[in-house]
């Protein structure tokens, strides 16, 4: 009869899991010593921009991934990195450099560096010059107003 209590006590141990929140943006995590299930939630990012959501789950037994459906779920299509602000006391030319023009405005960078300025895919992680981007429709003036992209407009004379 003791040996049945004990068999009994040991599978308990190693079969019950127990549950852990995680602090990712939302996963749960069901763990026993043999295993454990994830439903997972968590924020994704890429170069400090939150740009979606990985969900799925995720099995593991004996720490060894059997099963594992995460996808990612983006929320921004691009994101537009300004790598001059980190350059330590990073100076450029002092003249406007022309990267837009519409029927209305001709847009500015402040200074010539839109060669520190890229347009990345999220999803291929393919990089674009920033006029090239603003040429093929690819991101429009709101978005660097989004991401804190600085630039001047002047209105065109007629």
């Amino acid at each position: 009869m003791k040996k049945i209590f004990l068999i009994v006590i040991i599978l308990l141990i190693l079969l019950i899991p127990i549950p852990n929140k995680l602090k990712d943006g939302g996963s749960i995590e069901w763990h026993s010593l043999t295993y454990s299930i994830t439903k997972v939630h968590k924020m994704s990012s890429f170069q400090n921009y939150k740009v979606g959501y990985e969900t799925g789950i995720v099995v593991k037994i004996f720490n060894k991934t059997i099963y594992d459906n995460t996808k990612y779920e983006y929320t921004e299509k691009y994101i537009i990195v300004d790598s001059s602000k980190d350059i330590k006391e990073f100076a450029c030319d002092d003249a406007l450099e022309e990267i837009y023009k519409d029927d209305s405005f001709i847009y500015y960078l402040p200074c010539i560096k839109s060669e520190y300025i890229k347009v990345i895919d999220v999803s291929s992680k393919e990089e674009r010059n920033i006029k090239e981007a603003l040429q093929n429709a690819t991101i429009n003036i709101k978005d660097l107003e989004r991401f804190n992209i600085e630039y001047l407009k002047a209105a065109i004379d007629a």
